[in-house]
């Protein structure tokens, strides 16, 4: 059957007069859409489309909403994948241990183990106290060999911690105070974190002339002509003066743009200003954490009222120029003025309960108490934490449903998340360290948001999907985020030391407690990253975290060196002398040492308050863990006296401790106080003669004080006694101990006066 094609028509013969239509152009292909290999983190939440644009987003942009990208780059997502693999090999590790425990061990407390997993409300409390047992499997020859090579420690179970727990009981190699001179030591320090910071720069040193000192109406010998920070040198003044370069370096280069003029009435330079809230930045924020800075500078430096407010910014300068006074002594003569301006803002700010009211409040509390103005700022303190409670920041029980509490989160902006959770975090680490110290009811609940600068997917509370980004300043480092994280497991702590009377509670709790609570502290520990191990080259605020925690052991196993009877041995350590005693002297040693590194190695310009968080502990251990009795001889140790080498090592460690002190009284008046209770104590330990002691405060406040004038009484309530605190916390308080040193002081003056009247009437018949 042949095939039908279709029939082809001729086309039609076209006119010669008529022309062809031009052929019609051809189209170009259409265009591929470019799709953006990774969306903003506002578009991913919204699940729309995004160009991927940067820095910004159109859209964005046109909602006036951050545009964040969680990733900048693939080497960062190679660098979080490689630190998450890291992470969970070690989790892996940590489980497989565990596993292999629950093997080993006897049924009936493998089914303890189990018991306590399915009903405890937190499995990692149960996890970090099973881990410390785990210890027990290491093999007896293999820690002989570890501390064979290890430098020479006090204990057994010293060498156990300090092969397990390296990061806060590290190794070091022994030094000889007999042979070490502390002035020139003091000296040495060099280490700075701002190039225009120190007293030993010399080149750096602004023109000084010296006068002689004036007199004023009530006998204060000070400047004869201290100028102002705003008048800018030369100046003339009695005391050598170091300031700003011509081109200083600040932490954050916004600083350089700074008009502080808008903030406050007092006149500042705005250069003088920028540097001292840049030292505050440096060596205290780490720590206190009270604002979120970038956003606070980003305000303070653009002159906007959203996370920062005149009571923000003049607290800030009100604490900043006292820390800032062992740099520029001009500081002090404008303390006063920015305290009664703050004084103002506060009783105006008194009804607001916005986050930025609430971090002011605290920086201005924490300001009143270097000054000395205590009972102001335990004021302040209780109004924070108030303000805090109703607004849920912290305190407030855990909704049983994250999911409406999500919801009330996403009507807020990122900034504003980041702002509540610094402001959280930051107030309740602070008021959780001062509750231990005043003797104050603790905070039963810890803030709800997740912890600023930990992208730690097991952190203490959920991160929700939408969180955003809240990666800390480079001079923070991860200081703030491991205590938030510390500072949770010290709450926890408290709350069971704390007695509902308002003192701490006379009889210890249980052994198991203090145990548990021991081996979550060595698992916090271990989770460290090494940035935060106190190196040569860490920065200044690491070292206090570490003596954060000693002083923490010191609390925690203090009250059971009182008790009668035996001094208990912790069972989940291989070494034989585990005891209690000795696991607390080895923190003590650690004290020592970060003591002797922190002034030997930093210049006084660095020196934070903070420290004394574990200085006090250990000076309480120093003068009080070992009583003299009464019938000792003091040149016979086998008779309860000390020996030379004990002698010459506890003056060289208490000299260390006043030198250090001494630096923090030329910046905060409450200093003379804690100093004059830490000589009582010493002279009632029988370490110091009363002539000593009366010495020394002499040496200090003519040397230290004088630029502070004529200021009001100083008054200083938290504890300095640790020792005398478990059966009496009243009398164990620094403005009891200050009363005792100066009645001590007023005895010695009678004594001496009577003493020559005495000897001048012997002499009469004589002549």
């Amino acid at each position: 059957m042949s095939k039908r094609y279709r029939t082809l028509i001729p086309a039609p013969v076209q006119d010669e007069g008529h022309e062809r239509p031009p052929p019609e152009p051809e189209r170009p292909p259409p265009e591929k859409k470019q799709k953006s290999h990774m969306a903003c983190g506002n578009c991913r939440i919204k699940k729309s489309k995004c160009d991927g644009k940067r820095p910004t987003y159109n859209r964005c942009t046109k909602q006036q909403v951050d545009c964040l990208y969680a990733e900048e780059d693939k080497a960062l997502t190679i660098a979080g994948l490689q630190s998450q693999v890291q992470k969970l090999e070690r989790d892996l590790d940590l489980h497989t241990d565990f596993i292999a425990h629950l093997q080993a061990v006897p049924s009936q407390e493998a089914n303890d183990i189990l018991r306590r997993l399915r009903t405890s409300p937190d499995a990692s409390q149960v996890l970090a106290s099973v881990r410390g047992r785990l210890a027990d499997q290491a093999r007896p020859s293999d820690l002989r060999h570890a501390r064979g090579l290890m430098p020479p420690t006090g204990s057994s179970i010293e060498a156990e911690l300090t092969f397990l727990h390296g990061m806060v009981y590290p190794a070091f190699e022994p030094i000889d105070p007999a042979n070490i001179d502390i002035d020139t030591l003091l000296r040495s320090a060099t280490r700075s974190s701002h190039r225009h910071h120190g007293p030993a720069a010399e080149a750096l040193t602004t023109t000084t002339t010296t006068t002689t000192p004036t007199t004023d109406a009530d006998g204060w010998k000070g400047q004869s002509a201290l100028s102002s920070p705003w008048e800018g040198p030369p100046y003339t003044t009695v005391f050598p003066v170091s300031g700003p370069s011509e081109d200083p370096e600040y932490c954050d280069e916004r600083l350089k743009d700074l008009n502080i003029g808008y903030w406050t009435r007092v006149p500042l330079d705005n250069a003088f200003a920028a540097s001292a809230i840049s030292l505050y930045l440096e060596s205290e924020h780490p720590f206190f954490g009270a604002f979120d800075a970038d956003l606070v500078i980003d305000d303070l430096v653009y002159q906007r009222v959203d996370f920062c407010s005149p009571l923000l910014a003049v607290s800030l300068l009100y604490m900043a120029c006292q820390s800032f006074t062992t740099v520029d002594i001009r500081s002090s003569t404008l303390v006063p003025a920015l305290f009664h301006e703050a004084q103002k803002l506060y009783k105006a700010d008194a009804a607001d309960n916005r986050p930025v009211t609430i971090a002011a409040i605290m920086l201005f509390g924490f300001a009143s108490t270097m000054a000395g103005r205590e009972p102001l700022a335990l004021d302040l303190f209780a109004c924070a934490r108030r303000k805090a409670v109703e607004t849920g920041l912290f305190g407030v029980p855990r909704p049983q449903h994250v999911d409406e509490q999500w919801e009330a989160w996403r009507l807020v902006s990122s900034d504003q998340l980041r702002d509540r959770a610094q402001v959280a975090w930051g107030a309740f680490n602070w008021l959780t360290i001062h509750a231990i110290f005043y003797a104050l009811k603790p905070i039963e609940h810890p803030p709800p948001f997740p912890i600023p600068g930990d992208a730690d997917k097991n952190a203490p509370n959920p991160r929700p999907p939408f969180w955003p980004p809240h990666q800390l300043p480079d001079y923070m480092g991860q200081t703030f985020s491991a205590l938030s994280r510390f500072c949770i497991l010290t709450q926890e702590m408290y709350l069971v030391y704390y007695c509902n009377d308002g003192d701490p509670d006379g009889s210890p709790p249980s052994l198991a407690f203090a145990e548990s609570k021991f081996q979550a502290l060595l698992s916090w520990a271990d989770t460290l990253p090494e940035e935060l191990a106190c190196g040569d080259d860490s920065p200044a605020h690491t070292y206090l975290l570490s003596c954060l925690f000693h002083g923490t052991v010191l609390y925690l196993f203090r009250p059971f060196l009182h008790s009668a009877g035996p001094t208990p041995r912790l069972r989940s350590f291989a070494a034989a002398d585990g005891t209690l005693d000795r696991i607390f002297d080895a923190s003590v040693r650690q004290l020592k040492r970060l003591l002797y590194i922190y002034v030997s190695q930093l210049q006084a310009t660095l020196y934070s308050p903070i420290l004394s968080c574990g200085l006090m502990h250990l000076n309480s251990a120093l003068m009080k863990t070992r009583p003299r009795p009464a019938t000792a001889n003091p040149d016979d140790p086998e008779k309860g006296g000390k020996s030379r080498e004990a002698e010459v090592e506890w003056r060289f460690y208490f000299r260390l401790s006043l030198s250090y002190l001494q630096e923090l009284y030329k910046r905060y008046p409450m200093w003379i106080d804690v100093i004059k209770a830490n000589l009582a104590m010493a002279v009632d330990g029988g370490n110091l003669t009363s002539a000593e002691a009366l010495q020394i405060i002499d040496d200090i406040a003519r040397e230290s004080g004088q630029h502070h004038g004529v200021v009001e009484h100083v008054f200083t309530s938290c504890i300095a006694d640790f020792e005398l605190a478990i059966t009496d916390p009243d009398r164990a308080r620094v403005h009891e101990l200050a009363l005792k040193f100066d009645q001590l002081a007023l005895f010695q003056e009678f004594t001496t006066v009577v003493a020559d009247g005495c000897d001048g009437e012997a002499e009469q018949p004589a002549a």
